[in-house]
């Protein structure tokens, strides 16, 4: 990545600075940057958490900026946001019917312009993302959130429901999860107390481009 502008690479900590105001955003091949603004009560920590997990194909990165800004980041951009909803996005346009000319992505001419927009700036670039801030360009590295250990009864296990999400007993085994959603051909959300942290869904859905 070309970042500019005298931004340089480092392996400093991410602190739990909370923002109002994030630009998420990513490099297209003329260099150019599609962004779009993120209001958000979350720490930095938790937002580049969420986009290394669940925004880590291209497709995806796509599908979230398409939803214009927004003020819930949610693992999934696919799906219309509901209340109390602990899974997709809220957009300004989709979910607030906001004025599009108002709230739809923006291009920035390059990095270097986009770096400046918000004191914290979230960029995807290459199958990479990285952390924009106090002329520092940080390298988001890979986040692994399964456990080290193969017992999962921390975690609880949810479908969709009629009423939202409904919790569901499922194997006590990472390995067996999988498995689980071919059976009963579910989607399954898994949460750490209020945390999501995995979404699997069953393979025939991969197959058609839902991953």
């Amino acid at each position: 990545m070309n970042a500019g502008g005298g931004l340089f690479f480092t392996n400093n900590s991410i602190t739990d600075t909370i923002m109002s105001l994030f630009q998420i955003g990513k490099v297209l091949p003329d260099g150019k940057v599609r962004h779009i603004k993120a209001y958000l009560e979350n720490t930095i920590d938790e937002i580049s958490q969420k986009l290394r997990v669940f925004y880590s194909s291209e497709k995806r990165v796509d599908a979230l900026l398409s939803l214009g800004d927004i003020d819930v980041l949610g693992p999934s951009p696919f799906g219309k946001w509901e209340r109390l909803d602990r899974v997709h996005c809220r957009s300004f346009i989709r979910d607030g019917y906001g004025d599009k000319n108002r709230y739809s992505a923006r291009i920035a001419d390059n990095v270097e312009t986009f770096t400046h927009m918000a004191d914290h700036c979230l960029l995807y670039d290459n199958g990479v993302w990285y952390l924009l801030t106090n002329g520092e360009c940080i390298r988001l590295e890979r986040f692994n959130f399964f456990p080290v250990h193969k017992d999962m009864r921390m975690y609880s296990v949810y479908v969709e429901g009629g009423r939202g999400l409904e919790k569901i007993n499922a194997p006590y085994s990472w390995s067996q999860l999988q498995k689980y959603a071919d059976k009963v051909n579910w989607t399954l959300y898994v949460f750490r107390k209020e945390k999501l942290v995995k979404i699997i869904r069953p393979s025939n859905l991969k197959s058609k481009g839902h991953a």
